[in-house]
């Protein structure tokens, strides 16, 4: 009776199990053939996305660069048409934007949170048309938690719009060859120097177009069924970026003004802040493992077992400026963000691979497939709340750190920063509120017995060994408010001198 009772538990197990497989297998294949399922899934990925870049919008203090970014949107707003043509795109929005509502964090982040919303829409329409429904919706799910895309959706900085303008370059792009396309193409042309003129950094879409057009004429891949156009017509896209880059170098400076190229050489070549493993890893963090080794191994299966065009070209997307930038940091200025840019193509390798895992398994390896999806999310997710409950939008408290000593400080003392953070001291506490660790004498100080408070972080600020040293033997410390980040954990600390 046992064995008859345990065999007929093990058969109602193994038949519920199965109907499940079957019930989220077939759910997952009719994703391609229900546009109603598709748009209903898509509106769901917006709303979260929308909620997560709107959360708390305002709450995290400024950092250095958006102080930069509020002053170029001024000068736009007080010098009518010649502040509006010395400034890009995405500081043009900002100032519109500041027209509308006062300055605040919330209204000057507002076009970045704005702009990466929009993009997960308009991303989907192409990557569907070019990979299929449910490579679109896994790959706009990354997206929409993506911590990486969150952290600069939240950041009065140029990077959303840059990757707006860069993404969609590439996937015009694509259609454009691949579909006899010429108002696509004509529409990268326009989007990839709307990139450029927010950062060069846009630049690496040129290598990726031209190797996709020279794997086209040059190997087996020309003879593949399905291309409907001549890939020369392809080519004179190039002629865009040619012809910015003429004119930045030649026009520019015939006008009096500086050429953006050439500043950027200036300024970032000829010294290097990092290695490519630091910088590698660093990469690998932002856009997270699960997402890096599922595209990776991916792509290794891709190359070998499904070497089609869409592939070819999505491989080249994601790899052209990782490689890239870890060549370019053996001899100059480089850090993780010079390629946010290409992250919405990381993700739809990621959703490119774990559709060709549904395709082999079809319902026997439903719930894998299921489970290699919500491991991909849950990375997301869990950085997510790191992000707002403990790591203060992952940036330091500058501003909090200002207000604590303008409410403790007497009126006699004087407040001491690193000379990357004078800006913002200045722009929370007024012009001439602090000044620089290097105008200090400590021999003076302790001779006159001047009342001092020193604000010391490790974000974008230094300190010197020995002012370090003085500080903890003399100062007493007041305030802490570090941030811990995987590899990088930023301190924040407040020290009083004969105060209190």
């Amino acid at each position: 009776m046992k064995i008859a009772s345990d065999f007929t538990t093990s058969h109602f197990l193994s038949t519920e199990e199965h109907s499940v497989r079957t019930r989220i297998s077939k759910a997952f294949s009719n994703i391609d053939q229900s546009p109603f399922v598709q748009y209903g899934l898509l509106i769901l990925l917006v709303l979260i996305g929308t909620g997560l870049r709107l959360y708390q919008l305002g709450t995290w203090s400024l950092w250095v660069d958006e102080v930069y970014t509020i002053q170029r949107a001024n000068d736009v707003i007080q010098n009518g048409w010649e502040g509006f043509m010395r400034h890009t795109n995405s500081t043009r929005l900002v100032a519109g934007v500041l027209m509308l509502f006062p300055e605040s964090e919330w209204s000057v982040r507002l076009v970045p949170a704005l702009v990466g919303i929009i993009s997960m829409v308009l991303f989907f329409f192409p990557v569907r048309r070019i990979f299929g429904g449910r490579v679109a919706l896994m790959s706009m799910a990354f997206l929409a938690i993506s911590p990486w895309h969150l952290y600069w959706s939240q950041n009065s900085r140029f990077y959303t719009t840059l990757l707006f303008f860069y993404t969609l370059s590439l996937l015009y792009f694509y259609i454009g060859v691949e579909e006899r396309r010429p108002s696509y193409l004509l529409g990268a042309g326009v989007l990839l120097v709307l990139g450029f003129l927010e950062r060069l950094t846009a630049l690496f879409a040129v290598p990726i177009m031209v190797l996709y057009i020279s794997f086209i004429l040059f190997t087996v891949f020309r003879n593949q069924k399905g291309l409907r156009f001549n890939p020369y017509y392809g080519l004179p896209i190039l002629i865009v970026p040619a012809a910015f880059l003429v004119y930045d170098l030649l026009g520019v400076p015939a006008l009096g003004l500086n050429s953006s190229i050439r500043s950027f050489f200036d300024i970032f070549f000829g010294h290097t802040n990092s290695n490519p493993v630091r910088l590698g890893m660093a990469i690998i963090y932002r856009i997270g493992l699960p997402v890096v080794i599922l595209a990776s191994i991916g792509a290794l299966y891709l190359i070998f077992r499904k070497p089609e065009r869409q592939n070819i070209f999505l491989l080249l997307a994601v790899y052209v400026p990782f490689v890239g930038i870890l060549v370019v940091s053996l001899f100059a200025f480089a850090v993780d963000r010079y390629i946010f840019a290409s992250l919405p193509f990381w993700y739809i390798l990621c959703a490119v691979a774990i559709n060709q895992l549904f395709s082999l398994t079809r319902s026997s390896g439903t719930l894998l497939v299921v489970g290699v999806l919500a491991l991909v999310l849950a990375d997301g997710i869990t950085n997510n709340m790191l992000y707002f409950q403990y790591q203060n939008g992952s940036r330091p408290d500058m501003r909090g750190a200002l207000e604590f000593v303008a409410e403790h400080k007497s009126e006699e003392a004087i407040i001491a920063v690193s000379p990357n953070q004078v800006l913002l001291g200045d722009y929370y506490l007024g012009d001439n509120s602090v000044i620089m660790f290097s105008d200090i004498d400590q021999t003076e100080l302790e001779r006159t017995g001047q009342p001092m408070w020193f604000i010391v972080d490790n974000d974008i600020g230094w300190i010197p060994a020995s002012l370090q040293t003085w500080l903890d033997e003399n100062a007493r410390l007041v305030l802490v408010r570090d941030i811990y980040l995987p590899g990088n954990p930023m301190t924040l600390r407040v020290y009083a001198y004969r105060e209190g």
